[in-house]
């Protein structure tokens, strides 16, 4: 793709992807709403607030893919998970920190595919926390926010949370590039526990998906399909 072809699907996607940034926002804060009715904290959504969210998916009119991308390489918590395992460490930590440095021109592939298919491509970012991901991909989202007129008690909630929430439940898939990170591995565990391992898929350093559950792998230029199979998979949520 040429510079100028490519400046002017960017400024297109941009403009086509802000419907989507508002539909999000709009149904994070109606999940606050029917939490805060309810005096929930904000620590974890309700079931009504959830199902909210899952009955919103069916319809939605942007369908998108949730993508947890881990920029940095963390080195401490590899070794940690590697330890009992023969590792050539320094090819490990020039693979890894190769596609750290990479980040942007291998999203931007995913993401160029992903719009061809049909799908936007969505992270999220907490307001407070510096150096978000570059726009278009980004939508940063407030930490706390008040509830709504009306809704007592008013006091402020986890924006964020529900933001986060909301689109967990909205994905057609989930696609990961974990790069050894334990905050994200911590995420994926949490994901589970919620059902929806079925409708995670990674992306590995060749630029294929692939899902843990069996050994299927999808090329880029196959990415519909394989969102298509993520999609379509039940929720199956864990005591």
């Amino acid at each position: 793709m040429s510079d100028e072809l490519y400046e002017r699907w960017l400024s297109d996607y941009q403009t086509r992807r802000e419907g989507l940034q508002q539909a999000v926002m709009k149904a994070g804060q109606q999940m606050l709403k029917i939490d805060a009715a309810t005096g929930l904290e904000g620590n974890w959504c309700t079931a009504e607030a959830r199902r909210y969210a899952q009955t919103l998916r069916a319809e939605f009119e942007h369908p998108f893919c949730l993508v947890l991308w881990s920029r940095q390489f963390d080195e401490k918590f590899f070794l940690k998970i590697t330890e009992d395992q023969e590792v050539d460490l320094e090819k490990a930590r020039a693979l890894l920190t190769w596609k750290a440095e990479n980040f942007m021109p291998r999203i931007g592939r995913l993401t160029a595919r992903l719009d061809q298919a049909g799908y936007y491509t969505m992270l999220l970012w907490p307001g407070c926390r510096p150096d978000p991901p570059p726009q278009p991909l980004c939508i940063e989202v407030p930490e706390h926010e008040m509830p709504p007129d009306g809704v007592s008690p008013a006091r402020e909630m986890n924006m964020w949370f529900y933001v986060f929430t909301a689109v967990i439940d909205l994905a057609q898939a989930i696609i990961v590039e974990t790069n050894y990170s334990q905050v994200l591995f911590k995420e994926l565990s949490t994901l589970r526990k919620r059902g929806l391992g079925g409708r995670i898929l990674f992306f590995d350093i060749n630029d294929e998906l692939y899902r843990d559950q069996d050994d299927r792998r999808w090329s880029l230029v196959s990415v519909g399909e394989a969102v298509e199979l993520a999609a379509a998979q039940p929720i199956r949520e864990k005591d």
